[in-house]
Formats: C-alpha cells, structure tokens, sequence
C-alpha cells in the first residue's frame, strides 16, 4: 500500500515516526525538505517508500515503539559525519528483506512459536535492523563501502534468520559482540576498495534514488 497523503492514518503515522526519532513536538508538513533529516532523499516520503509501502512506516515506527534507545541510536549514528548513511531508505531496505522472508516462509517457525506472524515481522525487522547498526559501525561504514555493506548485511538477513530474531532482544545495540566470521567480512569490508571490482564500487542498489 503506497503511502497516501490525503489519508489521515498514513499523515498521522508519517508525522509520528518524524516527532519520534527528531524529537520535534510539532505536527510537520507531509512533504518538505525536513523529510530529509530522516535519510528520505527528497521533500516526498512516498517517493522512497515504493519498495516498502505503508509496511515501510509501520516498521520504521515499531523499530522506536521496541526500543526508543536502540532505535535513536541508530538514527544518530546515520548523522554522524564519519557513518552517515540515509537512515529512512536503510529501513526501506530492511523492509523488503522482511517481505522476502515471509514471501520464503522463513519466518513460519518464529511465528508458529509467537502465534503471531506480525510479532515475527517486527523481531525480524527489528533484529534485521540492529545487525545493519553492528556491522555498519564495526566496519567503519561510509556511503563509499554502502553497497558491499549493505550486500553483507542482506546476506545475514537472508541466511540467519534466527540469529536476526535474537537480536531484537538487545537492550543496547552498542553492545553487540562480533560475530565469529566477522574478521573476514571486516577484513573485505576495510579492504574496499582492493578487493571489489569497478562495477561494485558504484553498485548503489542499496540506496535508491528516488525518481524526479
């Protein structure tokens, strides 16, 4: 469902999810150059959301809702001058690896265990989420590394879904430990751009442009 700015539930969820993670206490336009300051790349949310939809909001607004901390932390770091990164279109990408989990049936077992299959799209979403945060942190992201990042990050997402799961249940991101076979994705990551041909170093799939 595509994000409709004359509908009241879509305006009230967009306004929500910019007051949550900016901190304002004002009802903001819908389209503007504010919209930026959450990693849209342009005045119209809607132009980034077609990979996800309203499923997009909704999960960027749940990822707060299950920990305003962790999920604050990650917006920060996406404005830290060394790591930045558009934090919205990343939670559009974690929303379509979500749709391809539930699309896979790799979510059945989780949800038969919650007796809930939303419960299971949101941990997953959320985990899917923090590990984005570790090993863009941990590798030192840069929008020059975004596209092997983001690739690394999409291959966990897809092969460890229930290690995903388990992430959710991080009280503190900043925490998380490395994974055993970090080194070597570390070590390819830092390598860049040696290790990657030319083709991959302007691979930008990850963060898509939004249309004029």
């Amino acid at each position: 469902m595509p994000l409709d700015h004359g509908n009241k539930t879509h305006v009230n969820l967009l306004r929500a999810i910019y007051c949550a993670y900016t901190g304002a206490d004002v009802a903001v336009p819908t389209k503007g150059a504010h919209w930026t300051e959450l990693g849209f790349q342009g005045s119209d949310p809607s132009t980034d959301l077609r990979g996800g939809g309203m499923l997009s909001l909704w999960l960027m607004y749940n990822l707060h809702h299950h920990n305003a901390k962790n999920a604050v932390r990650i917006f920060k770091l996406s404005t830290d001058l060394s790591h930045e990164f558009p934090f919205a279109v990343v939670c559009v990408n974690a929303t379509v690896w979500t749709i391809k989990a539930l699309k896979h049936a790799s979510l059945n077992s989780h949800a038969n265990r919650m007796d809930s299959v939303i419960q299971a799209t949101k941990d997953f979403y959320v985990g899917a989420m923090y590990e984005f945060f570790r090993c863009w942190k941990r590798a030192g992201g840069a929008m020059s590394r975004s596209g092997f990042i983001m690739k690394e990050v999409k291959r966990r997402a897809r092969s460890s879904v229930s290690e995903m799961i388990k992430l959710a249940e991080v009280d503190d991101v900043r925490d998380l430990a490395v994974w055993e076979d970090d080194k070597d994705c570390l070590r390819s990551v830092l390598a860049w751009p040696s290790c990657c041909s030319r083709r991959d170093q302007l691979e930008f799939d990850a963060f898509p442009k939004a249309n004029p």
